[in-house]
């Protein structure tokens, strides 16, 4: 895996490499090298939401691991949602990493609405594969391909 041969110190004081590292560390169930991320990220951007979910997740984390995490995380994604300071996008895979596929599909919904552009991330098979074939997720998908005129593979 060729991300975990990047070091945090090879990396430039910039908030787009731990945010991006982050992702992939999600997708890839690697929660460890996650929050270990998020907290380069919040560290960084100085910005308090995003030490929020730093601080967030890793209680999570050390109370329940990785489902621990997700669900803190959750909980702290409906807030922002709630309040409008989120469109859905975060807690729509968060929800699909839990399972929760109807709460996903809707977030998803929320944030295409939003016109947020990671909505296209769901078009490949592995943004959250226990999500394929789910009939609600594929409508999903397929409204965004039409929308961009993207062509099915």
């Amino acid at each position: 895996d060729w991300s975990s041969d990047v070091c945090s110190s090879d990396l430039p004081d910039f908030r787009g490499p731990p945010e991006f590292l982050a992702r992939i560390y999600l997708s890839k169930n690697n929660y460890p090298a996650y929050l270990k991320q998020l907290r380069r990220l919040a560290d960084l951007s100085a910005n308090p939401a995003d030490r929020q979910l730093s601080e967030t997740a890793q209680r999570g984390w050390n109370s329940g691991g990785g489902k621990g995490m997700l669900r803190a995380m959750k909980a702290l994604q409906e807030a922002a949602v709630a309040d409008n300071r989120s469109d859905g996008y975060d807690l729509a895979y968060t929800d699909a990493l839990l399972g929760e596929k109807q709460q996903a599909v809707k977030y998803l919904q929320l944030a295409f609405a939003a016109k947020d552009f990671f909505v296209m991330d769901a078009l490949n098979s592995d943004w959250a594969p226990q999500m394929n074939g789910y009939p609600p997720f594929e409508s999903f998908r397929a409204q965004v391909r039409r929308r961009f005129e993207i062509a099915t593979i």
